[in-house]
């Protein structure tokens, strides 16, 4: 069964990233990655929920433990896209300020979104009623 350390580099590989690119995903320095990975600093709770918010496709029982699959079978669905990391990337090298004004701003996209299918739902379905009476 491998460390922890080879577990992280085994992730870190799966998903074809750099050390540096992994790192900046979920908000590690590379050198703190490379000191994990080689099994020179143990593996520490920031760094598995770090991991555990950027994928959650990772089972986390086997990232701490080794027992199990790397990936949850049940989740499929909950990687992220490629265009989903490249989101993720162009944030991550924002400041912070600017950060949560993109982030709200992109809450804010997504509610008047939903609101206007909503809209748009409801209109179509009143206008098939119409139509079938």
């Amino acid at each position: 069964m491998a460390a922890a350390n080879q577990r992280v580099a085994q992730i870190r590989k799966s998903k074809q990233l750099t050390q540096k690119e992994f790192s900046e995903l979920i908000g590690f320095s590379r050198s703190s990655l490379s000191e994990i990975e080689s099994g020179t600093r143990c593996l520490n709770l920031g760094l598995v929920e770090a991991i555990k918010a950027a994928y959650p496709d990772i089972n986390m029982d086997w990232l701490i433990t080794g027992e199990g699959e790397m990936s949850k079978k049940s989740a499929p669905n909950e990687s992220f896209s490629d265009e989903d990391l490249q989101i993720l990337r162009m944030l991550k090298r924002l400041p912070e300020p600017q950060k949560k004004k993109e982030i709200a701003d992109i809450e804010v996209f997504l509610q008047s979104f939903d609101e206007a299918i909503s809209h748009w739902v409801a209109n179509n379905q009143d206008q098939h009623h119409a139509a079938m009476a």
